[in-house]
């Protein structure tokens, strides 16, 4: 059972930290983790289901004969063993989860045309959902970033070029579909702890016994792999203007998940910094309060 802040105290503690430019997230429960909607299970299900493309055909796209043509035209002669095959299968599921997201993306605009730019409105209709579904658009993604995994070196043994992949998922801004339900890869946050307090209590019955606050703040935004966008971007966001938001992106998600063999989450490199495995560029605070009517009157009264 997780530890419970004192209510007073973790309010007195959260004004503290917005002077010192915390920023603030609430979750109704303390069991969720800080990690982007386009990367959690359920979404990642529910994005499947919308691409609706047979895993047999899948399978298809992932041993054409395209594939190793490509790896063999850069690496001559490449011997497969089990950590290469693991680097080339976490490759082929990474181009399939780009298309699979901006297929969601490209579906929330259409659906909802007036709830982004225009821009970006004009950039993600550029591409038709049936592009995002085709088997020429996985070649032409996977022979894009295969090229960029590879480490290059001179003759002499110094290294010419390091692995160096794409890590933007779309080329739009995502944070507005954010906050309208779709799955993006923005986690939303916010310069008020009041909002974060009042997302984590929730409008309706909560089961769930605990609820979380979150506070970050990076330190060196040149190092960490999380970037926080500038809090004036959100010109068109009407819904960040009002919460006082902003939202935080990963830096490098596919050399995460080529690495790691699954998408990142806030809470893993905060560990790792609990663990001394890597030099702290950011931290962060959780308050985890038991969902009681004492604390919860406290929570809505500070509101």
């Amino acid at each position: 059972m997780p530890v419970s802040e004192d209510v007073d105290a973790a309010i007195a503690q959260l004004e503290e930290l917005k002077e010192e430019g915390f920023i603030f997230r609430g979750h109704e429960s303390f069991k969720y983790t800080l990690t982007p909607n386009a990367s959690r299970d359920n979404t990642l299900a529910r994005m499947k289901h919308e691409f609706g493309i047979d895993s047999g055909i899948i399978n298809r796209w992932f041993k054409n004969k395209f594939i190793m043509e490509h790896v063999n035209t850069w690496v001559p002669g490449l011997k497969i063993t089990p950590s290469s095959r693991q680097v080339l299968d976490r490759l082929l599921n990474y181009c399939l989860y780009l298309m699979r997201y901006n297929h969601s993306l490209n579906l929330f605009v259409q659906n909802n045309p007036s709830r982004v730019s225009q821009k970006d409105r004009d950039t993600i209709l550029e591409r038709s959902l049936e592009y995002w579904k085709s088997e020429e658009t996985f070649h032409h993604l996977f022979s894009s970033y295969f090229p960029r995994l590879i480490r290059r070196y001179h003759l002499d043994g110094t290294l010419m070029q390091d692995a160096n992949p794409f890590e933007d998922l779309a080329s739009v801004d995502e944070t507005l579909p954010q906050h309208y339900d779709t799955p993006t890869a923005a986690l939303d946050w916010t310069f008020n702890y009041n909002v974060a307090i009042y997302f984590a209590v929730g409008k309706n019955e909560i089961k769930e016994k605990f609820l979380t606050i979150y506070a970050l703040k990076i330190h060196d935004s040149n190092l960490s792999p999380i970037h926080m966008m500038d809090k004036n971007i959100h010109v068109e966001n009407i819904r960040a203007k009002r919460q006082e938001g902003t939202f935080t992106y990963f830096t490098k998600p596919c050399s995460f998940y080529i690495e790691q063999g699954h998408f990142p989450s806030i809470n893993y490199f905060d560990q790792r910094y609990k663990n001394n495995l890597e030099k702290r560029t950011f931290e962060l605070k959780e308050f985890i309060i038991e969902r009681n009517s004492q604390n919860i009157n406290k929570l809505k009264k500070n509101n």
